[in-house]
Protein backbone atom coordinates (compact mmCIF):
# COMPACT_ATOMS: atom_id res chain seq x y z
CA UNK A 1 0.00 0.00 0.00
CA UNK A 2 0.75 3.55 -0.52
CA UNK A 3 1.77 4.73 2.65
CA UNK A 4 4.40 7.68 2.99
CA UNK A 5 7.41 8.35 4.26
CA UNK A 6 8.80 6.51 7.35
CA UNK A 7 10.10 3.51 8.17
CA UNK A 8 11.49 0.96 11.10
CA UNK A 9 13.09 -2.23 10.79
CA UNK A 10 12.50 -4.89 13.34
CA UNK A 11 15.01 -7.19 13.53
CA UNK A 12 13.68 -9.38 15.86
CA UNK A 13 10.69 -10.25 14.50
CA UNK A 14 12.04 -9.46 10.97
CA UNK A 15 9.50 -6.95 10.01
CA UNK A 16 9.32 -3.66 8.71
CA UNK A 17 7.14 -0.96 9.57
CA UNK A 18 5.81 1.72 7.29
CA UNK A 19 3.57 4.83 8.71
CA UNK A 20 1.64 7.27 6.52
CA UNK A 21 2.45 11.64 6.89
CA UNK A 22 -1.55 11.79 6.06
CA UNK A 23 -3.14 9.08 7.77
CA UNK A 24 -3.13 6.86 10.94
CA UNK A 25 -2.04 4.17 8.90
CA UNK A 26 0.90 1.68 10.32
CA UNK A 27 1.61 -1.19 8.92
CA UNK A 28 3.55 -4.17 9.63
CA UNK A 29 5.10 -5.91 6.71
CA UNK A 30 6.58 -9.50 7.94
CA UNK A 31 9.24 -10.01 5.74
CA UNK A 32 9.46 -14.15 6.09
CA UNK A 33 5.33 -14.51 5.05
CA UNK A 34 4.98 -10.83 2.85
CA UNK A 35 1.97 -10.44 4.95
CA UNK A 36 0.71 -7.12 5.81
CA UNK A 37 -0.97 -6.06 9.29
CA UNK A 38 -2.15 -2.75 10.30
CA UNK A 39 -3.49 -3.55 13.88
CA UNK A 40 -1.86 -1.11 15.53
CA UNK A 41 -3.82 1.65 12.91
CA UNK A 42 -7.01 1.06 15.33
CA UNK A 43 -4.94 2.53 18.26
CA UNK A 44 -3.84 5.52 16.25
CA UNK A 45 -6.82 7.70 15.20
CA UNK A 46 -6.10 11.37 15.64
CA UNK A 47 -8.43 13.71 13.30
CA UNK A 48 -6.79 16.68 12.32
CA UNK A 49 -7.44 19.48 9.20
CA UNK A 50 -4.63 20.58 7.49
CA UNK A 51 -4.06 24.34 7.88
CA UNK A 52 -4.94 25.98 4.34
CA UNK A 53 -7.22 23.51 2.50
CA UNK A 54 -8.75 22.48 5.65
CA UNK A 55 -9.02 19.21 4.47
CA UNK A 56 -9.36 16.19 6.82
CA UNK A 57 -6.65 13.28 7.88
CA UNK A 58 -7.39 10.43 10.39
CA UNK A 59 -3.88 11.14 11.34
CA UNK A 60 -0.18 12.22 10.78
CA UNK A 61 2.93 9.83 11.75
CA UNK A 62 6.54 10.22 11.73
CA UNK A 63 8.65 6.71 12.28
CA UNK A 64 12.79 7.21 12.93
CA UNK A 65 15.13 3.73 11.96
CA UNK A 66 15.83 3.65 15.53
CA UNK A 67 12.58 3.85 16.89
CA UNK A 68 12.74 -0.53 18.26
CA UNK A 69 13.79 -0.61 21.78
CA UNK A 70 14.08 -4.62 22.05
CA UNK A 71 14.11 -4.43 26.00
CA UNK A 72 11.00 -3.55 26.38
CA UNK A 73 9.56 -5.20 23.03
CA UNK A 74 8.29 -2.00 21.52
CA UNK A 75 7.95 0.49 18.61
CA UNK A 76 7.85 4.12 19.37
CA UNK A 77 5.93 6.24 16.89
CA UNK A 78 5.62 9.53 16.81
CA UNK A 79 2.59 12.25 15.78
CA UNK A 80 3.75 14.81 13.30
CA UNK A 81 1.09 17.02 12.06
CA UNK A 82 -2.08 18.02 14.51
CA UNK A 83 -0.13 15.99 17.82
CA UNK A 84 1.42 15.80 20.75
CA UNK A 85 2.07 12.72 21.46
CA UNK A 86 4.78 9.69 21.28
CA UNK A 87 2.98 6.48 21.62
CA UNK A 88 4.07 2.81 22.23
CA UNK A 89 3.61 -0.20 20.04
CA UNK A 90 3.76 -3.48 21.35
CA UNK A 91 6.02 -5.63 19.04
CA UNK A 92 4.21 -8.50 19.23
CA UNK A 93 0.27 -7.66 19.63
CA UNK A 94 0.93 -4.25 17.72
CA UNK A 95 -1.55 -2.49 20.17
CA UNK A 96 -0.37 0.44 21.67
CA UNK A 97 0.75 0.54 25.54
CA UNK A 98 1.68 3.76 26.57
CA UNK A 99 1.99 7.06 25.20
CA UNK A 100 3.89 10.14 26.45
CA UNK A 101 2.71 13.99 25.52
CA UNK A 102 5.43 15.66 24.02
CA UNK A 103 3.92 18.95 24.66
CA UNK A 104 5.58 20.78 21.27
CA UNK A 105 3.26 19.09 18.52
CA UNK A 106 5.49 18.17 15.29
CA UNK A 107 7.75 15.10 16.40
CA UNK A 108 10.19 14.86 14.02
CA UNK A 109 12.07 11.84 14.96
CA UNK A 110 12.49 9.70 17.63
CA UNK A 111 15.79 7.95 19.18
CA UNK A 112 16.30 5.27 21.82
CA UNK A 113 19.38 5.00 24.52
CA UNK A 114 18.25 1.63 25.61
CA UNK A 115 21.13 1.02 28.38
CA UNK A 116 19.80 4.54 30.30
CA UNK A 117 15.97 3.32 29.02
CA UNK A 118 15.51 6.82 27.41
CA UNK A 119 13.21 8.00 24.35
CA UNK A 120 14.69 11.21 22.95
CA UNK A 121 12.23 12.61 20.99
CA UNK A 122 13.09 15.86 18.50
CA UNK A 123 10.45 18.00 17.16
CA UNK A 124 9.68 21.19 14.81
CA UNK A 125 10.82 23.07 18.43
CA UNK A 126 13.31 21.18 20.61
CA UNK A 127 13.86 18.23 22.28
CA UNK A 128 12.01 16.45 24.90
CA UNK A 129 13.25 13.29 27.20
CA UNK A 130 11.48 10.47 28.36
CA UNK A 131 12.60 8.04 31.27
CA UNK A 132 11.11 4.63 29.74
CA UNK A 133 11.58 3.30 33.39
CA UNK A 134 9.10 5.87 35.09
CA UNK A 135 7.40 6.99 31.59
CA UNK A 136 7.90 10.56 32.84
CA UNK A 137 8.67 13.02 30.60
CA UNK A 138 12.60 14.12 32.70
CA UNK A 139 14.01 17.21 30.44
CA UNK A 140 12.55 19.54 27.40
CA UNK A 141 15.02 21.58 25.60
CA UNK A 142 13.81 24.58 23.39
CA UNK A 143 16.94 24.62 21.02
CA UNK A 144 15.87 26.14 17.40
CA UNK A 145 13.17 25.02 14.45
CA UNK A 146 12.57 21.99 12.65
CA UNK A 147 15.39 19.29 14.48
CA UNK A 148 16.31 16.22 13.38
CA UNK A 149 16.44 12.86 15.30
CA UNK A 150 19.06 12.54 17.82
CA UNK A 151 22.56 10.46 17.43
CA UNK A 152 23.10 9.06 20.98
CA UNK A 153 27.05 8.88 21.33
CA UNK A 154 26.62 6.99 24.61
CA UNK A 155 30.35 6.26 25.22
CA UNK A 156 31.00 10.13 25.25
CA UNK A 157 27.73 10.92 27.11
CA UNK A 158 26.78 13.63 24.27
CA UNK A 159 23.66 13.54 22.03
CA UNK A 160 24.11 15.48 18.63
CA UNK A 161 20.71 17.29 17.25
CA UNK A 162 20.94 19.21 13.79
CA UNK A 163 18.56 21.44 12.57
CA UNK A 164 17.52 21.29 9.10
CA UNK A 165 16.51 24.88 9.56
CA UNK A 166 19.23 26.92 11.08
CA UNK A 167 21.60 24.53 9.98
CA UNK A 168 23.47 23.86 13.73
CA UNK A 169 24.76 20.66 15.26
CA UNK A 170 24.07 21.24 18.50
CA UNK A 171 25.62 19.07 21.24
CA UNK A 172 24.32 18.66 24.40
CA UNK A 173 25.55 16.98 27.72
Amino acid sequence: PALGNTLAYDAAHDAFFYTSEFSNLLVRLDRKTGQFDDTASQDLVNPWHEPVTLKPFGGSYILAPHAVHYGRNRLYITEWMGGNFVHAIDLDSLRKVASYDMGSGAGLGLSIDPDRDRLFVSSLWGLEIFDLKTDRLIARKRIGLGNRPVVIDAARNRLYVSSMVEGKIRILD
